[in-house]
Protein backbone atom coordinates (compact mmCIF):
# COMPACT_ATOMS: atom_id res chain seq x y z
CA UNK A 1 0.00 0.00 0.00
CA UNK A 2 1.30 3.45 -0.90
CA UNK A 3 0.86 5.82 2.03
CA UNK A 4 2.56 8.85 0.49
CA UNK A 5 0.70 12.13 0.66
CA UNK A 6 1.64 15.46 -0.86
CA UNK A 7 -0.31 18.63 -0.25
CA UNK A 8 0.56 21.93 -1.90
CA UNK A 9 -1.18 25.04 -0.63
CA UNK A 10 -1.77 28.36 -2.38
CA UNK A 11 0.41 30.13 0.19
CA UNK A 12 3.45 28.16 -0.99
CA UNK A 13 3.50 25.67 1.87
CA UNK A 14 4.30 22.10 0.84
CA UNK A 15 3.70 19.04 3.02
CA UNK A 16 5.05 15.71 1.85
CA UNK A 17 4.42 12.62 3.95
CA UNK A 18 6.77 9.83 3.00
CA UNK A 19 4.58 7.12 4.47
CA UNK A 20 4.86 6.12 8.09
CA UNK A 21 8.32 7.27 9.07
CA UNK A 22 8.77 10.96 8.27
CA UNK A 23 6.95 14.03 7.03
CA UNK A 24 8.64 16.90 5.22
CA UNK A 25 7.35 20.48 5.25
CA UNK A 26 8.69 23.41 3.25
CA UNK A 27 7.63 26.96 2.57
CA UNK A 28 10.10 27.31 -0.30
CA UNK A 29 12.78 28.87 1.91
CA UNK A 30 12.82 26.64 4.98
CA UNK A 31 12.33 22.91 5.44
CA UNK A 32 11.57 20.63 8.34
CA UNK A 33 11.74 16.86 8.88
CA UNK A 34 9.17 15.50 11.34
CA UNK A 35 9.37 12.05 12.90
CA UNK A 36 6.07 11.87 14.81
CA UNK A 37 3.66 9.35 13.33
CA UNK A 38 2.29 5.83 13.70
CA UNK A 39 1.56 3.33 10.88
CA UNK A 40 -2.03 2.74 12.05
CA UNK A 41 -2.89 6.32 11.10
CA UNK A 42 -2.87 5.23 7.44
CA UNK A 43 -5.30 2.41 8.14
CA UNK A 44 -8.32 4.26 9.50
CA UNK A 45 -11.11 6.01 7.66
CA UNK A 46 -11.41 9.75 8.10
CA UNK A 47 -7.80 10.54 8.92
CA UNK A 48 -7.30 12.67 5.80
CA UNK A 49 -10.46 14.66 6.55
CA UNK A 50 -9.34 15.23 10.13
CA UNK A 51 -5.85 16.22 8.98
CA UNK A 52 -7.18 18.75 6.48
CA UNK A 53 -9.57 20.33 8.98
CA UNK A 54 -7.01 20.56 11.76
CA UNK A 55 -4.24 21.90 9.52
CA UNK A 56 -6.61 24.59 8.31
CA UNK A 57 -7.42 25.53 11.91
CA UNK A 58 -3.72 25.73 12.84
CA UNK A 59 -2.96 27.94 9.83
CA UNK A 60 -5.97 30.23 10.32
CA UNK A 61 -5.04 30.72 13.97
CA UNK A 62 -1.42 31.51 13.05
CA UNK A 63 -1.57 33.37 9.75
CA UNK A 64 1.68 35.25 10.41
CA UNK A 65 3.57 32.01 11.08
CA UNK A 66 2.18 29.48 8.62
CA UNK A 67 5.36 27.39 8.37
CA UNK A 68 5.63 27.08 12.16
CA UNK A 69 1.90 26.34 12.46
CA UNK A 70 2.24 23.51 9.94
CA UNK A 71 5.18 22.06 11.89
CA UNK A 72 3.19 22.23 15.13
CA UNK A 73 0.22 20.59 13.47
CA UNK A 74 2.12 17.70 11.84
CA UNK A 75 4.10 17.04 15.04
CA UNK A 76 0.88 17.22 17.05
CA UNK A 77 -1.18 14.86 14.94
CA UNK A 78 1.72 12.42 14.73
CA UNK A 79 2.23 12.58 18.48
CA UNK A 80 -1.48 11.87 18.94
CA UNK A 81 -1.12 8.84 16.68
CA UNK A 82 1.75 7.58 18.82
CA UNK A 83 -0.16 8.15 22.06
CA UNK A 84 -3.30 6.50 20.67
CA UNK A 85 -1.29 3.40 19.81
CA UNK A 86 0.04 3.18 23.38
CA UNK A 87 -3.56 2.84 24.61
CA UNK A 88 -4.24 -0.17 22.36
CA UNK A 89 -4.47 -3.73 23.66
CA UNK A 90 -3.80 -6.88 21.62
CA UNK A 91 -7.57 -7.30 21.11
CA UNK A 92 -8.18 -3.77 19.76
CA UNK A 93 -8.53 -2.96 16.07
CA UNK A 94 -8.48 0.09 13.88
CA UNK A 95 -11.94 1.32 14.97
CA UNK A 96 -10.73 1.53 18.57
CA UNK A 97 -7.52 3.18 17.38
CA UNK A 98 -9.57 5.81 15.55
CA UNK A 99 -11.47 6.62 18.76
CA UNK A 100 -8.23 6.79 20.74
CA UNK A 101 -6.75 9.11 18.09
CA UNK A 102 -9.73 11.46 18.32
CA UNK A 103 -9.48 11.42 22.13
CA UNK A 104 -5.76 12.24 22.08
CA UNK A 105 -6.33 15.11 19.63
CA UNK A 106 -9.02 16.46 21.96
CA UNK A 107 -6.66 16.23 24.96
CA UNK A 108 -3.49 17.53 23.25
CA UNK A 109 -2.03 20.60 24.93
CA UNK A 110 0.97 22.84 24.38
CA UNK A 111 3.16 21.14 26.98
CA UNK A 112 2.57 17.67 25.53
CA UNK A 113 3.30 18.97 22.04
CA UNK A 114 6.47 20.76 23.11
CA UNK A 115 7.75 17.71 25.01
CA UNK A 116 6.79 15.13 22.37
CA UNK A 117 7.55 16.87 19.07
CA UNK A 118 10.33 15.17 17.09
CA UNK A 119 11.51 17.48 14.30
CA UNK A 120 14.62 18.91 12.69
CA UNK A 121 14.82 22.20 10.83
CA UNK A 122 16.89 21.89 7.66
Amino acid sequence: MNNEKTLVFSNGLIWFGAGVSIDLISDGKNACVIRNEHPLMAKITGTACMLTALLTAFIVANQDQIFEAAIDFVCGIGLCGEKANKRMSDKDGNAIYQNFLIDTVFNLNGNALENGAKYELC
